[in-house]
Parts: C-alpha cells; sequence; structure tokens
C-alpha cells in the first residue's frame, strides 16, 4: 500500500502545476477564418488556453459546435443567434469582412443587391449573411465551397460569385491574368464575431475583457494585418507549387 501510496504522489507531483485547457472550434477553410483564428490564439493565450480550429462545410461547422461537438464557432455574423442558441457571442468583433462580388471581364456596375437579382449568383452554402440578402432571388446556384464556384464562373454558368473577402477561393492567377475580376467596391461590410457554446459561459467574461484591451491598443488590428501578410507571402509558394 505505501509503494502505491509512494507511486501516486510522485505521478502527481510530475504533473504540470497549471494545465493548459484547449479548445476546439469549427471554422471553413477560408483565409477570413484562418486569420480570426490567429487573432483567436492571441487572445487566448492570455487566459492559459490552446485553441485549435477544426475545418468543416461552413454549414456543418454550425451544427458541430450548436451540438456542442466543438467549442465554437471561429467566427460568425449575428444573423446565427436566432436559430442557434447554444452559441454566445462574444460581443467584440474580432474580423471584419467585405461582401465581394467576382465576374467575367468586362464585369458590370453594382449599387446594391437589387442589381444582382436578375443575374445567375453563385454563393456559398451555410454563409448566412449572404444567403439572406438573396432568399428571394430567382437563380440561384448553391455550393459547398468556393473553388466549384469559380470553376463555374469560368464555365460561364454563373453571372458572378458572391462571397465573403477579396480572393476568398478565388485562384490568384485567374486575377492577376484578368481572367476574373474582383468588382470594386465590395457589395458590403459586416462584422463578424467569436462565438461560445453555453458550456463555456464561464469564460465568456475574461475573453472579453482581454478583447476589449486588445481592441483598445491595437493588438486586434495589428494581428489580423500581420496573419494577411503571412498570407500573401506564401501564395507564391502555392503558385508554384501548382505550377503556376
Amino acid at each position: 500500500m505505501r509503494f502505491i501510496l509512494t507511486t501516486l504522489l510522485f505521478c502527481a507531483l510530475c504533473l504540470p502545476a497549471h494545465a493548459r485547457q484547449n479548445l476546439v472550434f469549427s471554422m471553413p477553410d477560408t483565409p477570413q477564418a484562418k486569420t480570426s483564428l490567429h487573432v483567436l490564439r492571441a487572445a487566448y493565450d492570455k487566459l492559459n488556453i490552446d485553441v485549435e480550429g477544426r475545418i468543416l462545410p461552413a454549414m456543418r461547422c454550425l451544427m458541430e459546435s450548436e451540438a456542442g461537438h466543438t467549442d465554437g464557432e471561429v467566427h460568425r455574423s449575428p444573423e446565427i443567434e436566432e436559430t442557434l442558441p447554444n452559441l454566445i457571442r462574444v460581443p467584440v468583433a474580432v474580423n471584419i469582412l467585405d461582401i465581394q462580388i467576382y465576374a467575367r471581364p468586362p464585369g458590370f456596375e453594382v449599387q446594391g443587391w437589387k442589381d444582382l437579382r436578375s443575374k445567375t449568383l453563385g454563393i456559398r452554402i451555410g454563409m448566412l449573411s449572404i444567403e439572406n440578402s438573396t432568399a428571394d432571388f430567382p437563380n440561384l446556384i448553391r455550393k459547398p465551397d468556393n473553388a466549384t464556384l469559380f470553376e463555374l464562373l469560368q464555365q460561364a454558368r454563373v453571372d458572378a460569385v458572391v462571397t465573403l473577402g477579396i480572393r476568398n477561393g478565388c485562384p490568384s492567377h485567374l486575377i492577376q491574368t484578368g481572367q476574373i475580376l474582383a468588382l470594386e467596391p465590395p457589395l458590403e461590410r459586416i462584422m463578424v464575431y467569436h462565438y461560445l457554446h453555453t458550456k463555456h459561459a464561464g469564460i465568456l467574461p475574461q475573453l472579453i475583457d482581454v478583447l476589449r484591451e486588445m481592441q483598445g491598443n491595437g493588438e486586434l488590428q495589428r494581428l489580423r494585418e500581420e496573419a494577411r501578410m503571412n498570407m500573401v507571402c506564401d501564395e507564391p509558394k502555392k503558385a508554384l507549387a501548382r505550377g503556376h
């Protein structure tokens, strides 16, 4: 018995004094979500918490986080709150996204959503801010990923792709060679927020304080710019790997 107690005591002493918690958040495979994840890792690190992103299709993200299979969403627009009561918004925007229109040359003029109603549009399933704005549009093609939408645009099977953020899934060489245009200015700018599952409500007050401090001292903006710059620097390497 004494040997067992001594062994248990030794094992306990070997454990870290302050073991770090680990949280996993649902996210789509987009540059914008990766930017927000970069911000969240820095914020949670201040709370001694490690953060991972689990990449899933956009609608599956919501199903997994609402069910508590993940610990929440990396970022979402507030539209999700009406139907997903188990997700709590952290009320400091972690990212600012542009709703961007892509078209084939020569493009067309757009001043608002009404100008797109007569077009055949490609949109991504699960992008609720875009789905809500186009809910009554007669000619929509909905796909689970942006890569498929841009293939349809190249094939002239849609007039335009509407998605979140510049170059969100659009191969850079298509823009650089003028095969696809990003119409300017962006259609709309939206704030996106981090969401926690209700089982982690106890973290919320501390996390809000951390994010507000980071917002006030400019760290949030610096981290967003840092993540975007890193992705831009990676683009030439990816293009070489693809042979472009």
